[in-house]
């Protein structure tokens, strides 16, 4: 079967390409195709699970370092074409736009009217349809939590060619069940996402980045503790190492770690809140400074394209208890200076939620074995409490481990969600959790 003809007589010949550069841990697809509507998804999907071929959608494919080696891609379908904010209310805070509009122009879209979407993902060029796919996070988690929290509508688009709607248009929509949640962060494996209904929020007025430094991390993580429990309400809190602002250009002299705290409100509130913290400060070897605007913008900016910036090799997502994040955090620096390998930390103490960027991972057999080992051990520290994920790897690591641990109990439910949207395994099946 000639494979670009038949799309191209669905779709037409501009939006099918046979040369692409598109690589997922070794697998390329065959073809590359970017339909324009909701029904030329579906044509592609309903095509491909009659005649039994394997499907890829991305968006700017940002985030396809993450999961499993797929099984098998003969399809990679892009949704750069569905580019159009379908409609936007300002004054009821929603939105709705096709999946591959790109954040930044979303941004510069509601900014203009003070709103936005307050999710800042790793990766620059994100989609829209690639930050729900992934349910991506930054620094913005602290307050305003991840993309699962604003989405409030969706159109779908099954393996089968079947157009899926969950949701509505408002922010109140309580009937049945909160179809959203199955879809979001499940990595494309159940569905195309075309269309996203959207809750907003009115941009800070102005903000201020506080900078707590130390040479050691537990009165930074006691702060970081005491601002959780208080009446403050930043919008960032970030613990990380002091390579981690070096290589963000932030200089923290003899400081082995820095306490990031931003706020985001009115200028009274932020101003009340910066004396507050200060006077949480009680460790006399700590130094707390108030960076200036252009700083925390590039620092900010930085923390957003880290992986990127510090060209990591290796990249770990570990999910803890908040209050065990700083141990977690110090238990893989110790396992790092054990093997030689340069890496950085970036820990959301809110959340939980450990980053760990290597470098030198993959110079030779020895260090593959000394980071798979590490994994091996650092997972039996999380234990039942939470989760490793291994965010980017490279092949030769990816082959010998599942980077998202071993499946808990809900790995038969998941299977059984899989079965049921997907039957004959159409999207890019073995990539995501439990090998669905």
């Amino acid at each position: 079967m000639n494979l670009a003809a038949k799309l191209e007589s669905t779709l037409g010949a501009e939006c099918v390409f046979q040369s692409t550069t598109l690589n997922v841990d070794g697998c390329r697809p065959v073809v590359t195709v970017a339909p324009k509507t909701y029904e030329e998804v579906a044509e592609v999907l309903r095509f491909a699970d009659i005649e039994g071929l394997k499907v890829l959608p991305f968006g700017t494919g940002t985030r396809l370092h993450i999961g499993n080696i797929p099984k098998k891609i003969d399809i990679a379908l892009s949704t750069a074409r569905l580019n159009q904010v379908i409609s936007y209310e300002p004054a009821d805070l929603t939105a709705i736009a096709e999946a591959g509009v790109p954040l930044v122009d979303f941004f510069a879209r509601t900014s203009a009217n003070g709103q936005w979407l307050p999710v800042d993902p790793p990766g620059k060029g994100s989609t829209l349809g690639g930050v729900i796919a992934t349910n991506a996070f930054g620094p913005l988690r602290t307050f305003y939590g991840t993309p699962r929290d604003y989405v409030i509508g969706l159109k779908i688009v099954a393996a089968d060619g079947t157009l899926i709607k969950t949701g509505g248009r408002v922010v109140k929509n309580v009937a049945g069940y909160d179809l959203n949640k199955l879809f979001i962060g499940s990595f494309g494996t159940l569905g195309v996402i075309v269309e996203t209904a959207f809750k907003l929020r009115p941009v800070p007025e102005s903000e201020s980045t506080c900078l707590i430094t130390s040479r050691s991390i537990e009165p930074l993580a006691a702060v970081a503790n005491q601002v959780f429990k208080s009446q403050l309400l930043p919008i960032s809190t970030l613990l990380t190492d002091s390579r981690a602002l070096k290589v963000c250009d932030v200089p923290t002299g003899e400081a082995k770690w820095g306490l990031l705290v931003r706020f985001g409100d009115n200028r009274k509130s932020i101003d009340y809140q910066v004396h507050k913290l200060n006077e949480l400060v009680a460790e006399p070897n700590s130094i707390f400074q108030i960076l200036d605007y252009s700083t925390a913008s590039r620092l900010w900016q930085a923390i957003a394209d880290f992986e990127d910036v510090f060209a990591s090799e290796v990249t770990l997502r570990i999910n803890t208890l908040p209050n065990r994040s700083a141990e977690m955090a110090t238990a893989a620096g110790s396992h790092l200076k054990k093997s030689g390998m340069s890496s950085a930390s970036i820990v959301h103490t809110s959340s939980g939620v450990v980053h760990l960027y290597i470098k030198s991972a993959s110079e030779n057999d020895a260090m593959t074995r000394r980071v798979l080992a590490m994994i091996e051990q650092l997972r039996a520290k999380v234990g039942d409490f939470g989760s490793l994920i291994i965010e980017r790897a490279p092949l030769a690591i990816k082959q010998q481990v599942d980077v998202w641990g071993q499946p808990r109990g809900t790995a038969a439910l998941m299977r059984g969600i899989k079965e049921k949207f997907d039957p004959k395994a159409t999207l890019i099946p073995g990539r995501y959790v439990a090998g669905i």
